[in-house]
Protein backbone atom coordinates (compact mmCIF):
# COMPACT_ATOMS: atom_id res chain seq x y z
CA UNK A 1 0.00 0.00 0.00
CA UNK A 2 1.32 3.53 -1.07
CA UNK A 3 2.18 5.82 1.86
CA UNK A 4 -0.21 8.54 0.54
CA UNK A 5 -2.89 5.86 0.24
CA UNK A 6 -2.60 4.55 3.97
CA UNK A 7 -2.72 8.23 5.16
CA UNK A 8 -5.82 9.05 3.25
CA UNK A 9 -7.39 5.91 4.74
CA UNK A 10 -6.24 6.97 8.09
CA UNK A 11 -8.54 10.38 7.52
CA UNK A 12 -11.49 8.27 6.87
CA UNK A 13 -10.87 5.70 9.19
CA UNK A 14 -12.16 7.48 12.75
CA UNK A 15 -15.23 9.27 10.97
CA UNK A 16 -16.61 5.79 9.95
CA UNK A 17 -15.18 3.44 12.82
CA UNK A 18 -16.50 5.97 15.99
CA UNK A 19 -19.83 7.46 14.01
CA UNK A 20 -21.32 4.25 12.26
CA UNK A 21 -20.92 5.14 8.80
CA UNK A 22 -23.64 7.94 9.31
CA UNK A 23 -21.30 11.23 9.40
CA UNK A 24 -22.11 14.16 7.60
CA UNK A 25 -19.33 15.69 7.52
CA UNK A 26 -15.56 14.51 7.85
CA UNK A 27 -14.55 16.89 11.03
CA UNK A 28 -16.34 19.99 12.69
CA UNK A 29 -14.05 22.86 13.78
CA UNK A 30 -16.18 25.11 16.45
CA UNK A 31 -14.88 28.52 17.66
CA UNK A 32 -16.48 31.23 20.08
CA UNK A 33 -17.56 31.48 24.12
CA UNK A 34 -18.67 29.97 26.87
CA UNK A 35 -21.61 28.71 25.12
CA UNK A 36 -19.27 26.49 22.79
CA UNK A 37 -16.37 25.87 25.08
CA UNK A 38 -15.35 22.35 26.22
CA UNK A 39 -12.27 22.78 28.93
CA UNK A 40 -10.19 25.12 26.62
CA UNK A 41 -9.89 27.54 29.89
CA UNK A 42 -9.31 24.62 32.13
CA UNK A 43 -5.45 25.33 30.61
CA UNK A 44 -5.75 29.09 31.04
CA UNK A 45 -5.09 31.23 33.93
CA UNK A 46 -8.39 32.85 34.37
CA UNK A 47 -11.44 33.35 36.26
CA UNK A 48 -13.66 32.31 33.35
CA UNK A 49 -13.70 28.41 34.52
CA UNK A 50 -16.41 25.95 34.99
CA UNK A 51 -14.59 22.71 35.92
CA UNK A 52 -15.87 22.49 39.28
CA UNK A 53 -19.25 20.81 40.53
CA UNK A 54 -22.01 21.38 40.13
CA UNK A 55 -21.05 21.65 36.59
CA UNK A 56 -20.81 18.37 34.77
CA UNK A 57 -23.42 16.70 37.09
CA UNK A 58 -25.34 15.35 34.07
CA UNK A 59 -22.64 15.10 31.89
CA UNK A 60 -21.57 11.78 30.27
CA UNK A 61 -18.99 11.27 32.93
CA UNK A 62 -20.89 12.83 35.86
CA UNK A 63 -17.98 15.49 36.22
CA UNK A 64 -17.54 18.95 35.54
CA UNK A 65 -15.32 19.26 32.18
CA UNK A 66 -14.89 23.05 31.50
CA UNK A 67 -18.99 23.27 30.33
CA UNK A 68 -20.61 25.83 31.26
CA UNK A 69 -23.91 23.92 31.58
CA UNK A 70 -25.01 20.75 33.92
CA UNK A 71 -23.87 18.46 30.62
CA UNK A 72 -23.89 18.36 27.12
CA UNK A 73 -23.56 21.56 25.72
CA UNK A 74 -24.78 22.94 21.96
CA UNK A 75 -21.36 22.08 20.21
CA UNK A 76 -21.31 18.29 21.79
CA UNK A 77 -25.34 18.06 20.42
CA UNK A 78 -24.44 19.42 16.97
CA UNK A 79 -21.52 16.96 16.42
CA UNK A 80 -23.74 14.53 17.79
CA UNK A 81 -26.29 15.18 15.00
CA UNK A 82 -23.16 15.31 12.48
CA UNK A 83 -22.94 12.01 13.42
CA UNK A 84 -19.23 12.77 15.16
CA UNK A 85 -17.64 12.63 18.50
CA UNK A 86 -17.30 15.46 21.10
CA UNK A 87 -14.74 17.29 20.31
CA UNK A 88 -11.28 17.75 21.97
CA UNK A 89 -10.03 21.11 23.25
CA UNK A 90 -7.43 22.80 21.55
CA UNK A 91 -5.48 23.78 24.65
CA UNK A 92 -5.74 19.89 26.09
CA UNK A 93 -2.34 18.26 25.71
CA UNK A 94 -3.45 15.32 23.98
CA UNK A 95 -5.09 16.64 21.39
CA UNK A 96 -2.46 15.97 18.51
CA UNK A 97 -2.03 13.80 15.72
CA UNK A 98 -5.96 11.39 15.19
CA UNK A 99 -7.48 12.89 18.13
CA UNK A 100 -7.37 15.98 15.54
CA UNK A 101 -9.06 14.55 12.42
CA UNK A 102 -13.00 14.62 13.41
CA UNK A 103 -12.24 18.32 14.28
CA UNK A 104 -10.84 20.22 17.10
CA UNK A 105 -12.95 23.55 19.42
CA UNK A 106 -10.89 26.52 19.70
CA UNK A 107 -14.02 28.03 21.84
CA UNK A 108 -12.72 29.98 25.37
CA UNK A 109 -15.36 31.23 27.69
CA UNK A 110 -15.35 34.52 28.02
CA UNK A 111 -14.59 35.20 24.89
CA UNK A 112 -15.45 38.55 22.25
CA UNK A 113 -15.22 39.66 18.95
CA UNK A 114 -13.66 42.79 20.44
CA UNK A 115 -10.04 41.87 22.01
CA UNK A 116 -10.93 44.02 25.22
CA UNK A 117 -13.71 41.85 25.66
CA UNK A 118 -13.32 40.27 28.99
CA UNK A 119 -9.86 41.18 29.78
CA UNK A 120 -10.22 41.76 33.75
CA UNK A 121 -10.63 38.21 33.84
CA UNK A 122 -7.76 37.13 33.31
CA UNK A 123 -6.32 34.55 30.02
CA UNK A 124 -8.87 34.11 27.67
CA UNK A 125 -8.78 32.92 23.86
CA UNK A 126 -10.14 35.56 22.10
CA UNK A 127 -11.90 34.50 18.42
CA UNK A 128 -8.92 36.18 16.27
CA UNK A 129 -6.48 33.83 18.09
CA UNK A 130 -8.72 31.05 18.09
CA UNK A 131 -8.17 31.20 13.97
CA UNK A 132 -4.34 31.41 14.58
CA UNK A 133 -4.80 27.95 16.37
CA UNK A 134 -6.61 26.56 13.73
CA UNK A 135 -3.87 27.32 11.15
CA UNK A 136 -2.28 25.71 13.38
CA UNK A 137 -4.18 22.59 13.49
CA UNK A 138 -4.28 22.88 9.44
CA UNK A 139 -0.47 22.73 9.37
CA UNK A 140 -1.02 19.51 11.37
CA UNK A 141 -2.78 17.88 9.21
CA UNK A 142 -1.17 18.40 6.03
CA UNK A 143 1.74 17.05 7.79
CA UNK A 144 -0.57 13.94 8.06
CA UNK A 145 -2.39 13.46 4.87
CA UNK A 146 -1.03 15.83 2.79
CA UNK A 147 -2.18 18.76 1.59
CA UNK A 148 -4.76 17.43 -1.14
CA UNK A 149 -6.22 15.57 1.00
CA UNK A 150 -6.26 18.33 3.92
CA UNK A 151 -7.86 20.32 1.33
CA UNK A 152 -10.49 18.49 0.42
CA UNK A 153 -11.24 17.64 4.07
CA UNK A 154 -11.60 20.92 5.07
CA UNK A 155 -14.12 21.71 2.02
CA UNK A 156 -16.37 19.21 3.17
CA UNK A 157 -15.86 19.92 6.82
CA UNK A 158 -18.37 22.08 9.13
CA UNK A 159 -16.96 25.90 10.74
CA UNK A 160 -19.26 26.78 13.33
CA UNK A 161 -18.78 30.27 14.87
CA UNK A 162 -20.42 31.18 18.78
CA UNK A 163 -19.39 34.77 20.04
CA UNK A 164 -20.57 38.56 20.26
CA UNK A 165 -22.57 37.41 23.84
CA UNK A 166 -19.78 38.49 26.11
CA UNK A 167 -19.33 41.81 23.80
CA UNK A 168 -22.65 42.47 24.44
CA UNK A 169 -23.15 41.20 28.55
CA UNK A 170 -19.37 43.23 29.97
CA UNK A 171 -18.32 45.30 26.88
CA UNK A 172 -21.06 46.94 26.14
CA UNK A 173 -22.69 48.18 29.70
CA UNK A 174 -19.25 49.39 30.87
CA UNK A 175 -18.86 51.58 27.71
CA UNK A 176 -21.91 52.90 28.85
CA UNK A 177 -20.86 53.53 32.20
CA UNK A 178 -18.06 55.30 31.08
CA UNK A 179 -19.71 57.68 28.58
CA UNK A 180 -22.29 58.75 30.94
CA UNK A 181 -20.38 59.22 33.68
CA UNK A 182 -19.92 62.92 33.77
CA UNK A 183 -23.03 63.80 31.38
CA UNK A 184 -25.82 61.76 32.88
CA UNK A 185 -29.25 63.44 31.66
CA UNK A 186 -27.70 65.83 29.19
CA UNK A 187 -27.99 66.10 25.60
CA UNK A 188 -24.38 65.07 25.65
CA UNK A 189 -25.24 61.85 26.94
CA UNK A 190 -28.20 61.12 24.91
CA UNK A 191 -25.86 61.51 21.85
CA UNK A 192 -22.95 59.43 23.31
CA UNK A 193 -25.86 56.63 23.84
CA UNK A 194 -26.78 57.41 20.07
CA UNK A 195 -23.03 56.71 19.43
CA UNK A 196 -22.26 53.82 21.37
CA UNK A 197 -25.36 51.85 20.28
CA UNK A 198 -24.13 52.95 16.70
CA UNK A 199 -20.78 51.96 17.60
CA UNK A 200 -22.34 48.56 18.56
CA UNK A 201 -24.01 47.30 15.85
CA UNK A 202 -21.48 47.90 13.57
CA UNK A 203 -17.78 47.56 14.80
CA UNK A 204 -18.72 43.66 16.10
CA UNK A 205 -19.45 43.07 12.60
CA UNK A 206 -16.94 44.52 10.50
CA UNK A 207 -14.53 42.61 13.12
CA UNK A 208 -15.98 39.30 13.08
CA UNK A 209 -15.91 39.11 9.48
CA UNK A 210 -12.34 39.27 8.94
CA UNK A 211 -12.60 35.54 10.72
CA UNK A 212 -14.57 33.47 8.12
CA UNK A 213 -12.66 35.41 5.40
CA UNK A 214 -9.10 34.33 7.20
CA UNK A 215 -11.02 30.69 7.89
CA UNK A 216 -11.76 30.58 4.04
CA UNK A 217 -7.93 31.21 3.30
CA UNK A 218 -7.17 28.66 5.40
CA UNK A 219 -9.64 26.24 3.11
CA UNK A 220 -13.04 25.98 5.10
CA UNK A 221 -16.12 26.61 2.90
CA UNK A 222 -19.14 25.98 5.58
CA UNK A 223 -19.92 28.22 7.78
CA UNK A 224 -22.54 28.15 10.44
CA UNK A 225 -22.31 31.57 12.37
CA UNK A 226 -24.61 32.45 15.29
CA UNK A 227 -26.07 36.21 15.96
CA UNK A 228 -25.82 37.26 19.66
CA UNK A 229 -28.65 35.73 21.97
CA UNK A 230 -31.41 37.72 24.14
CA UNK A 231 -29.10 39.13 26.35
CA UNK A 232 -31.56 40.88 28.51
CA UNK A 233 -33.26 37.46 29.15
CA UNK A 234 -30.91 36.19 30.97
CA UNK A 235 -31.40 35.78 35.47
CA UNK A 236 -27.97 37.38 35.81
CA UNK A 237 -29.60 40.62 33.96
CA UNK A 238 -33.28 40.37 35.48
CA UNK A 239 -32.03 39.94 38.75
CA UNK A 240 -29.66 43.07 38.50
CA UNK A 241 -32.80 45.26 37.33
CA UNK A 242 -35.79 43.33 39.18
CA UNK A 243 -37.43 42.51 36.64
CA UNK A 244 -39.65 39.33 36.16
CA UNK A 245 -39.71 39.43 31.58
CA UNK A 246 -36.89 40.54 29.72
CA UNK A 247 -35.03 44.08 29.74
CA UNK A 248 -35.83 45.60 26.47
CA UNK A 249 -33.01 48.03 26.26
CA UNK A 250 -30.30 45.07 26.64
CA UNK A 251 -32.17 43.29 23.64
CA UNK A 252 -32.28 46.26 21.50
CA UNK A 253 -28.40 46.83 20.61
CA UNK A 254 -28.25 43.22 20.34
CA UNK A 255 -31.08 42.66 17.49
CA UNK A 256 -29.34 46.25 15.75
CA UNK A 257 -26.08 43.65 15.95
CA UNK A 258 -27.64 40.77 14.85
CA UNK A 259 -29.22 42.54 11.60
CA UNK A 260 -26.61 44.35 10.83
CA UNK A 261 -24.46 40.71 10.81
CA UNK A 262 -27.31 38.94 8.68
CA UNK A 263 -26.44 41.63 6.18
CA UNK A 264 -22.82 41.36 6.47
CA UNK A 265 -22.94 37.45 6.35
CA UNK A 266 -25.39 37.89 3.23
CA UNK A 267 -22.90 40.06 0.92
CA UNK A 268 -19.95 37.51 2.43
CA UNK A 269 -21.44 34.59 1.03
CA UNK A 270 -21.25 36.90 -2.50
CA UNK A 271 -17.62 37.26 -1.94
CA UNK A 272 -16.07 34.37 -1.13
CA UNK A 273 -17.07 32.13 -4.37
CA UNK A 274 -17.03 28.62 -2.92
CA UNK A 275 -18.44 29.63 0.42
CA UNK A 276 -21.76 28.86 1.98
CA UNK A 277 -22.49 30.50 5.06
CA UNK A 278 -26.17 29.88 7.15
CA UNK A 279 -26.68 32.87 9.73
CA UNK A 280 -28.25 31.29 12.62
CA UNK A 281 -30.11 33.73 14.96
CA UNK A 282 -29.71 32.33 18.22
CA UNK A 283 -32.23 35.76 18.98
CA UNK A 284 -35.09 33.90 17.89
CA UNK A 285 -33.89 30.53 18.65
CA UNK A 286 -34.26 32.03 22.50
CA UNK A 287 -36.81 33.76 22.34
CA UNK A 288 -38.81 30.89 20.55
CA UNK A 289 -38.55 28.91 24.24
CA UNK A 290 -39.05 31.74 26.09
CA UNK A 291 -42.07 33.05 25.11
CA UNK A 292 -43.76 29.93 24.36
CA UNK A 293 -41.84 27.22 27.28
CA UNK A 294 -45.02 24.48 27.81
CA UNK A 295 -44.07 22.39 24.16
CA UNK A 296 -40.45 22.33 25.87
CA UNK A 297 -41.83 20.68 28.72
CA UNK A 298 -40.06 24.12 30.26
CA UNK A 299 -41.58 25.57 33.40
CA UNK A 300 -39.19 28.36 34.49
CA UNK A 301 -37.27 30.80 32.09
CA UNK A 302 -36.50 33.02 34.23
CA UNK A 303 -34.68 31.45 37.16
CA UNK A 304 -31.09 29.39 37.13
CA UNK A 305 -31.24 26.27 38.02
CA UNK A 306 -28.10 27.27 39.75
CA UNK A 307 -25.94 30.31 41.03
CA UNK A 308 -28.62 33.15 41.62
CA UNK A 309 -29.47 32.97 45.08
CA UNK A 310 -29.39 36.81 46.67
CA UNK A 311 -26.27 38.77 45.41
CA UNK A 312 -24.66 35.33 44.15
CA UNK A 313 -24.63 35.54 40.20
CA UNK A 314 -22.18 32.49 40.10
CA UNK A 315 -22.63 28.81 40.07
CA UNK A 316 -20.11 27.66 42.37
CA UNK A 317 -20.31 24.89 45.15
CA UNK A 318 -22.49 25.61 48.25
CA UNK A 319 -24.93 27.17 46.07
CA UNK A 320 -28.58 26.53 45.99
CA UNK A 321 -29.11 23.25 43.14
CA UNK A 322 -32.43 22.61 41.37
CA UNK A 323 -33.62 19.18 41.13
CA UNK A 324 -34.34 18.80 37.92
CA UNK A 325 -32.39 21.52 35.49
CA UNK A 326 -34.43 20.23 32.52
CA UNK A 327 -37.52 22.13 33.64
CA UNK A 328 -35.27 25.36 33.21
CA UNK A 329 -34.05 27.07 30.22
CA UNK A 330 -31.06 28.48 32.28
CA UNK A 331 -28.68 26.27 34.46
CA UNK A 332 -26.57 29.45 35.72
CA UNK A 333 -26.87 32.71 35.43
CA UNK A 334 -25.94 33.35 31.61
CA UNK A 335 -25.79 29.52 30.23
CA UNK A 336 -28.92 27.68 28.72
CA UNK A 337 -29.15 24.10 30.26
CA UNK A 338 -28.46 21.32 28.96
CA UNK A 339 -31.83 20.60 27.96
CA UNK A 340 -32.14 23.58 26.39
CA UNK A 341 -28.73 23.38 24.34
CA UNK A 342 -30.36 20.01 23.07
CA UNK A 343 -33.71 22.07 21.69
CA UNK A 344 -31.38 24.90 20.21
CA UNK A 345 -29.67 22.40 18.71
CA UNK A 346 -32.54 20.79 17.07
CA UNK A 347 -33.64 24.43 15.75
CA UNK A 348 -30.63 24.99 14.34
CA UNK A 349 -29.92 21.99 12.11
CA UNK A 350 -33.36 21.24 10.98
CA UNK A 351 -34.92 24.27 10.60
CA UNK A 352 -34.46 27.25 7.85
CA UNK A 353 -36.05 30.38 8.33
CA UNK A 354 -36.43 32.50 10.33
CA UNK A 355 -34.22 30.44 13.03
CA UNK A 356 -31.42 30.09 10.60
CA UNK A 357 -30.95 31.25 6.99
CA UNK A 358 -30.77 30.89 4.32
CA UNK A 359 -31.23 27.80 5.16
CA UNK A 360 -30.91 25.18 8.02
CA UNK A 361 -27.86 23.48 8.79
CA UNK A 362 -28.98 19.61 7.56
CA UNK A 363 -28.91 21.56 3.91
CA UNK A 364 -25.51 23.25 4.23
CA UNK A 365 -23.85 20.04 5.41
CA UNK A 366 -25.02 18.32 2.20
CA UNK A 367 -24.32 20.36 -0.28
Amino acid sequence: MCPRLATFLALLLPAFVRSGFTAEVPALFAFGDSLADVGNNNYLVTLAKANFPPYGREFDTGKPTGRFTNGRNQIDFLAARLGLPLLPAFMDPSTKGLAMLSGVNFASAGSGILDITNINVGQLIQITEQVQNFAKVKEELVSMVGSANATDMLSRSLFSIFTGNNDYTMTYPLTGAVSNLRFQNTLLSKLLEQTRVSVFSSLPVICLTFEPQELYNLGARKFVIAGVGAMGCVPAQLARYGRSSCVHFLNSPVMKYNRALHRALTALNHELPEAHIVYSDLYYQMMSIVQDPAPFGIKNVNDACCGVFKQIQSCVPGVPVCNDASEYYFWDAYHPSSRTCEFLVEMLYDKGPPYNFPFSVETLVRI
